[in-house]
């Protein structure tokens, strides 16, 4: 397999990059299409996610706002509640955590769910017994290399949906190398990172001290270096603000749509 080899003087020794794969997005578990929760349930859900339960009236005009301006699926002819899709699910998290004000619902999700991915990292610190078979477990692999913002995060909840985010394959291949048999298991982490007033977002996810993987969404300057180094981010001048969501949460969120 072809390799980049990117020159990072931060980067561990032996680091090894890896260029992106390119197949089709996974949208259903075996084919088969999954039932869905409604709008309560899935209010709830983030609310309770981004640690908001007692603020479920602004998560209500938040709903309220997207599903007006077309981006919440509307109740069923018949008055029965809608079944929330993924999208749905995504379009609400993005209001509640990256709006200032409950007005900007829909400003705060147009702004977002655009967003060209403008660059990525990928490295590992060692070399996996089946190179093959690791590339195509690494989450978020199957995306085009053109795609937004809101193409990732849906990926992410689908996964998170479905099964774990991390395959058993790709935990296979670090968990069990014989190099760290004996050793505690590594964490295994994910962020979603949303960044104001660039607006722009960043999806950080790996393995501890096996693998490392950085995509950025947008504008957002930095000298060359992972964005979560707060050292090497350039706000020119501006008062930088971060909000930072974790697997627990978005884990939260996704099994609201299960």
């Amino acid at each position: 397999m072809v390799r980049d080899n990117i020159p990072n003087p931060l980067a561990i020794n032996h680091s090894v990059y890896y260029p992106e794969r390119m197949v089709n997005a996974l949208l259903s578990l075996n084919g088969q299409l999954l039932p869905m929760a409604k709008p309560g349930q899935l209010r709830k859900a983030v609310a309770e996610a981004l640690g908001l339960q007692d603020q479920l009236e602004s998560v209500d005009v938040h709903l309220r706002n997207l599903r007006e301006a077309g981006h919440i699926t509307k109740a069923k002819k018949g008055g029965g509640a809608a079944d929330m899709s993924p999208d749905d699910a995504l379009n609400l998290f993005l209001a509640v955590a990256g709006s200032d004000r409950v007005k900007d619902s829909v400003k705060t999700v147009e702004c977002f769910r655009p967003l060209p991915r403008t660059s990525i990292r990928m490295r590992s610190n060692e070399r996996p017994q089946h190179e093959s078979q690791w590339m195509a477990d690494i989450p978020l692999a199957n995306l085009p290399t053109h795609h937004a913002f809101s193409d990732a995060l849906r990926e992410v909840l689908i996964l998170l949906r479905d099964a774990d985010f991390f395959t058993p394959g790709l935990r296979d291949q670090f968990y069990r190398s014989e190099r760290h048999i004996h050793a505690t298991q590594p964490t295994e982490y994910l962020f979603v990172h949303l960044f104001f007033p660039t607006n722009a977002a960043a999806i950080m996810f790996g393995i501890r001290g096996r693998i490392e993987v950085e995509a950025v969404y947008g504008s957002l300057l930095s000298d060359g270096v992972q964005v979560w180094d707060l050292r090497r981010l350039q706000a020119e001048g501006q008062l930088l603000t971060i909000r930072a969501i974790d697997l627990k949460s978005l884990a939260a969120i996704a099994k609201a749509i299960a």
